[in-house]
């Protein structure tokens, strides 16, 4: 008499556990913390670097918490309180944090201020990917060699990109177009991101 097979459904412990939690990192002057993102399936990393994040939660929680939904690991560094030289060592960190133990491929997101220092860790940390979200007027910044997409909340102001960049300019005035333009956003990143980290 034969064995039989019978299916069995996967043990429940297979799910993708996702989790958000404050991490610390570095060490002296690069010492830093942030919120991260992360689930048991880990992908490429994303760090995001804005000037409101903090340890209270924000925007900045939620845009890594859609990050990792997507499928990356994210980690969004606290440096509100940093002028650009004291932020740029954490940032630095920040960036090696999630390279050496979560993933090898990273990208940069950036918002407002924070974008040109993010610029500067992307050529350190030899990012492959950098999204700028900026506003009117865009902030001075040496666009790197690697694919860079940047989102503008204004009419063209003269944002120096390279020339293969992706720029997109919304001219959200009202907070359901505001809404509707960061939605469109979002999205555009999240194919931009996924494309050039995959």
């Amino acid at each position: 008499m034969g064995a039989s097979l019978q299916w069995r459904q996967p043990p429940s412990n297979l799910k993708n556990r996702r989790y958000g939690t404050t991490v610390a990192f570095g060490r002296g002057r690069s010492e830093g913390s942030g919120y991260m993102a992360a689930s048991s399936r880990v992908g490429p990393s994303v760090l995001v670097v804005d000037d409101n994040t903090d340890a209270d939660g924000g925007p900045e929680h939620a845009f890594a918490d859609a990050l990792n939904e997507a499928g990356f690991t994210a980690l969004a560094v606290d440096v509100a309180a940093r002028e650009e030289e004291d932020a740029l060592p954490v940032l630095e960190a920040g960036a090696s944090f999630l390279a050496d133990n979560w993933h090898p491929r990273l990208g940069i997101v950036a918002f407002g201020p924070r974008v040109p220092e993010s610029v500067r860790i992307a050529l350190e940390v030899r990012a492959e990917a950098l999204v700028a979200y900026v506003a009117d007027p865009p902030p001075r910044w040496d666009p790197p060699e690697l694919p860079v997409m940047a989102h503008v909340w204004g009419p063209d102001a003269g944002l120096t990109t390279p020339g293969d960049a992706e720029v997109y300019f919304y001219g959200a005035t009202d907070s359901e177009e505001s809404a509707g333009a960061g939605a469109e956003a979002f999205e555009r990143t999240l194919d931009f991101l996924l494309y050039h980290l995959s």
